[in-house]
């Protein structure tokens, strides 16, 4: 069988954008750099806010953890008690004013009964 590479092409490029890529480029230690950094970063930040703070501080606990572990051999929290894995979550419509956390405790456990796949509208 004859092997064939597919590649896009020929393309035509904009003038302005062949001008961008004739410009030098800005090295990453410098003043000039950082102003475009700190730009960027307050126009994702005005355009995402803050909705992804919980990722940025489990990502950073996650690697935490494995930094002790390796450094120091400290087991990380929860890796000794299985018990803890076993919450799963549960889609409920409760009447106003009943407590969630009664209500779903059934459904909540991983050994309830009920198929992983489907959890009973209480």
């Amino acid at each position: 069988m004859k092997r064939v590479l597919f590649t896009p092409g020929p393309t035509e490029v904009p003038s302005e954008v062949l001008e961008a890529m004739a410009r030098p480029l800005i090295h990453h230690r410098t003043d000039e750099y950082r102003q475009y950094f700190l730009e960027t970063t307050r126009l994702m930040q005005e355009h995402l806010g803050t909705t992804d703070a919980m990722v940025i501080l489990m990502r950073r606990r996650l690697i935490d953890a494995a930094k002790a572990l390796r450094d120091q051999g400290a087991v990380p929290v929860g890796v000794d008690d299985p018990s803890l894995c076993r919450v799963r979550p549960a889609s409920v419509l409760l009447p106003e004013g009943e407590s969630w956390i009664a209500a779903t405790e059934k459904a909540r456990q991983s050994d309830a009964g009920v198929p992983i796949a489907w959890v009973p509208f209480v």
